[in-house]
């Protein structure tokens, strides 16, 4: 059996839910050099997963952390004119910012308008470990709690990197808006 991380099954997801509907979208706060791109040299004898260079930049696009608000909203923008949207937030410290959109919007409007507004949106939240090096702000603990409580969104925790890829994949065909929570420490590339 192959091992790999969270990241490179959500991606194997990603990749297959990408490759079956032209109108998902991905945007991620991975700046590294490396953008959306999980390198086979972790993961012997498997594929690189390579997001920007299968799907080009009007599909995959990359932000600094100070934009994520922009970016939340982008993608409950791109939602609600019928697209489908995957925002991956590294690190997200549950800010009150993003959370205030998908609080008030992502969630409330299919409600508030008889569900004649879908908002088909995976807000992917890698949060914070507490660990050695990590300042209060990025310390936060059960922030993903804050996503459970929100009604009219979905929450979703995977437990194992084979649940990672298969609930992916369910979040991003529900139509819902969903937050696809993973745990810091989990994650790895």
């Amino acid at each position: 059996m192959s091992k790999k991380s969270f990241k490179y099954a959500i991606y194997e997801g990603m990749v297959q839910a990408m490759g079956n509907d032209k109108n998902l979208v991905f945007t991620g706060d991975d700046h590294e050099p490396t953008n959306h791109r999980v390198n086979t040299q972790k993961y012997p004898g498997m594929p690189d997963i390579d997001m920007t260079a299968t799907f080009g930049e009007k599909r995959v696009s990359s932000y600094d952390r100070i934009d994520e608000v922009w970016h939340n909203a982008a993608a409950l923008g791109g939602a609600l004119m019928g697209n489908k949207a995957v925002n991956y937030q590294n690190k997200s410290q549950c800010n009150a910012y993003p959370f205030l959109l998908w609080h008030q919007h992502a969630a409330k409007l299919p409600l508030m308008t008889g569900g004649q507004a879908s908002v088909n949106m995976v807000l992917w939240l890698n949060v914070s470990a507490q660990g050695a090096g990590s300042a209060a702000q990025h310390s936060d603990y059960e922030e993903d709690t804050w996503y459970a409580h929100v009604p009219g969104a979905r929450t979703v925790v995977a437990g194992s990197v084979y649940n990672a890829k298969g609930l992916m994949i369910s979040a991003i065909r529900s139509g819902d808006p969903v937050a696809f929570i993973t745990p810091d420490s989990m994650t790895g590339l």
